[in-house]
């Protein structure tokens, strides 16, 4: 693991292109599973607008949503 990368904001920018293009897409949501005892990400899908629930399965994963909005319609 590279942690002299960590903090420097690609996560952010890889979850923002990420949104844009499931948007660009159609897509409602996107949806991931993170692993409980990772922290930082589940930190940071929170600050990012994700909401976080516990995995319906696995008590070691946690489910992440982001509802996007859909560009489809617009006029």
């Amino acid at each position: 693991m590279r942690t002299d990368l960590q903090g420097h904001g690609l996560g952010w920018a890889l979850l923002a292109l990420l949104k844009d293009y499931a948007a660009a897409d159609g897509l409602q949501r996107l949806e991931g599973s993170v692993l409980s005892d990772n922290a930082k990400m589940l930190r940071m899908c929170s600050e990012f607008g994700f909401s976080i629930s516990p995995h319906p399965t696995d008590a070691t994963l946690r489910v992440a949503t982001f509802g996007l909005q859909s560009q489809s319609g617009a006029a």
